[in-house]
């Protein structure tokens, strides 16, 4: 499910780490579109996003699916987060600076 309440208890939108990861992707894909074309990249991020969450929540719809992301989410989030921070870096030269000011 895309959202999903935690806590009874609990206050405002608590999103699905799913959702998260797509949020982040999407945030890293607009980032790299020019600044001039903000209007442009709004409309193509809040497309982008409805578009991506209703696919995630026709995919968890499916039998076994839901629950297979479920049981290997603890791992998978941190490792496309990790793995995202690697890319952004290594687009931007940043691991290559880090290189060349240490050594």
């Amino acid at each position: 499910m895309i959202l999903r309440e935690y806590t009874r208890n609990s206050t405002g939108i608590q999103f699905d780490p799913r959702t998260k990861i797509i949020l982040l992707i999407l945030c890293v894909i607009s980032a790299t579109i020019a600044p001039s074309l903000l209007y442009e990249s709004v409309l193509v991020f809040a497309i982008a996003t409805g578009a991506l969450c209703y696919v995630a929540y026709r995919l968890t719809r499916f039998a076994g699916i839901g629950e297979q992301i479920e049981t290997y989410e603890a791992w998978l989030v941190p490792l496309v987060f990790i793995l995202l921070g690697i890319y952004i870096l290594w687009e931007n030269h940043t691991i290559s600076w880090l290189w060349n000011l240490v050594f």
